[in-house]
């Protein structure tokens, strides 16, 4: 049988071991107070650190995406201004719709309040009232345009307004007012051809037109007269031209329904001058709308307007001296 291994002083090797174990524990609290280590846990590598997210550049959106109209000046084709295509259609007749409400309320209303007050004779005597009238209708115009451009974010080329090539545009102006007269003349020679003299309606309307010329202020001063046509040439051309027929061709898709439409209501304007004065109004306004198209400057369709009704105007003024000549040619 054998016995436990000893040391030199008889005790037994475990117990020694144990004894020098519990020795050294309280002979140091430090190392008591120590928790035991996890061999295991210490074997194990440290987590590596996660790298930074590196941001991508997302693909551009395609054209069209936009859900607003994006700011013109990357969008708009230059080469087509006046057709407003960066609009929706559902947009563009919203906005017609205002300058549609603008027209009946600064032109038709008052126009057919005048009517039916004079009896259908024409409208009222010229007065200061009239031209003050004409310009409150041109800034009203003028603000609507500035309230679109600013509400849409494009840009003035779009109803035409244009600052480049001065000569240009008033090459274009002379062309549209040649043109007007020709067609003005070839209208109303036409209309009293095809109508009998002995018709009562053309006497009629001749005397309706009469009655018009002579509400004209050709005793005013000049300029009286060219501060009332300048007026009326801005106002008529921005809104028919400039913003009518660009949207009705935005809403309808096509020029000539467009130049139609604007064409039948600029000549419905002028209803207090008869059925004569509309239809050579609406060949008129076939020839300001044709020529807008073709320059693309609403400055050149104003004033070839202004040129055609201040020549108009010196006629009527002179319509009684070349009567009295006739009279008296006739006399002796």
């Amino acid at each position: 049988m054998h016995s436990a291994p000893t040391n030199p002083g008889g005790e037994p090797l475990e117990e020694h071991a144990a004894g020098l174990s519990h020795e050294a524990t309280a002979a140091s609290p430090t190392a008591a107070a120590q928790p035991p280590v996890d061999t295991a846990s210490a074997a194990e590598p440290a987590p590596r650190r996660a790298a930074p997210a590196i941001g991508l550049a997302r693909p551009a959106a395609a054209p069209g995406a936009f859900a607003r109209p994006v700011p013109y000046a990357a969008v708009e084709p230059l080469a087509a201004p006046l057709e407003l295509r960066y609009l929706t259609r559902r947009e563009a007749a919203l906005d017609l719709s205002l300058v549609l409400l603008a027209t009946i309320v600064t032109h038709y209303l008052p126009a057919l309040a005048v009517w039916v007050q004079q009896g259908g004779l024409g409208p009222a005597e010229f007065d200061a009232t009239v031209l003050i009238a004409k310009w409150s209708e041109a800034v009203l115009a003028a603000g609507l345009a500035a309230y679109l451009l600013l509400r849409q974010r494009i840009r003035p080329a779009s109803f035409g307004l244009r600052g480049d090539d001065a000569p240009g545009q008033i090459a274009w102006a002379l062309l549209t007012f040649f043109a007007m007269y020709a067609v003005f003349l070839a209208v109303g020679a036409a209309l009293v051809a095809l109508t009998p003299e002995e018709s009562t309606l053309l006497r009629r309307e001749l005397s309706r037109r009469t009655e018009f010329f002579r509400t004209l202020p050709t005793e005013s001063s000049s300029l009286t007269t060219i501060l009332l046509l300048a007026a009326v040439a801005v106002h008529e051309e921005l809104l028919f031209r400039g913003l009518l027929l660009t949207y009705l061709r935005r809403v309808t898709g096509r020029w000539w329904s467009a130049v139609a439409i604007t064409s039948l209501l600029f000549a419905a304007l002028h209803f207090p001058q008869g059925w004569l004065a509309m239809v050579q109004i609406a060949g008129l306004a076939l020839v300001l709308c044709g020529l807008f198209i073709a320059s693309r400057s609403l400055l050149a369709v104003m004033l070839a307007h202004f040129l055609f009704d201040l020549c108009q105007m010196q006629i009527v003024r002179l319509l009684p001296d070349v009567q009295e000549m006739l009279e008296r040619g006739g006399a002796s």
